[in-house]
């Protein structure tokens, strides 16, 4: 909480709202990393969900069949 609410990050624009796609929301991230020519570099998108790259990993990464990967999956609650 003290970061977030921190004057001086506040000041050099340091957060970032950024639309997250299903929450129907904005949510306040950390700015990029660096400044170039006088601006922060731009977050384009939000961290990704909770198992989001599943298929990525378990199909094209670990080559799993996608009977295989049925067991790995999340439940959500």
């Amino acid at each position: 909480e003290d970061i977030a609410n921190d004057p001086q990050l506040a000041v050099r624009n340091f957060w970032q709202r950024v639309s997250c796609p299903g929450l129907d929301r904005t949510l306040k991230y950390p700015g990029g990393f660096a400044v170039i020519n006088g601006e922060r570099l731009e977050i384009r998108r939000p961290a990704p969900r909770v198992g989001e790259h599943n298929h990525e990993l378990f199909v094209k990464e670990l080559g799993l069949s996608a009977f295989e990967t049925k067991d790995l999956q999340l439940v959500s609650a």
